[in-house]
């Protein structure tokens, strides 16, 4: 896989879907995702959304050879299986993404934390795609977010009250309530 993100502007029929036949027009798909004033101003978050829809388009379009606008749910419950494993042409060490040996996915991949923000970061992009009217619906919508597991952070406690000092805690309390 040696075409960078930026690179996609040739169409190619797509697969037929539902007897429908929708020519993949991977740039105007692209330019449309990224018109994303409706995140926010915030450029990190748009470089996040950025980034994972370039990601999900490249996918998309190497791998399922559908455009955006043609995305089902099937599409994005195996987008997010993907993301998982190890595609040797879509994994590689950072490269500028002019060069040929760019790859949108590290060698190490992405903590189970950051594939679960990844899809919150697609489902948004779709609904405000949807909102937008590019889309007729959100096929993020019925993904689930890939599990985490969340670590137990132990409370410090530095000062305690004894046992005996609670009960009387109670009692004090519980004699102002009666009142």
């Amino acid at each position: 896989m040696s075409v960078s993100i930026s690179e996609l502007r040739r169409p190619v029929t797509a697969t037929p879907r539902s007897g429908n036949r929708r020519v993949i027009d991977r740039k105007r798909d692209l330019l449309k995702s990224q018109r994303k004033k409706g995140f926010g101003n915030l450029p990190p978050t748009l470089r996040v959304y950025t980034k994972e829809i370039e990601r999900l388009v490249l996918w998309l379009v190497v791998v399922r050879g559908v455009a955006l606008s043609s995305t089902t749910v099937e599409d994005c419950e195996a987008f997010k299986d993907f993301r998982k494993g190890r595609v040797a042409s879509f994994f590689g060490p950072k490269r500028p993404r002019s060069s040929g040996r760019w790859r949108p996915f590290t060698p190490e991949g992405l903590s189970a934390h950051s594939q679960a923000y990844a899809v919150r970061a697609i489902r948004a992009a779709f609904a405000w795609l949807t909102a937008v009217r590019y889309l007729a619906g959100n096929p993020w919508s019925a993904v689930t977010d890939p599990a985490t597991v969340t670590k137990e952070v132990s409370v410090q406690v530095d000062r305690t009250l004894s046992a005996d000092l609670w009960a009387l805690v109670r009692r004090a309390l519980d004699q102002r309530c009666g009142d």
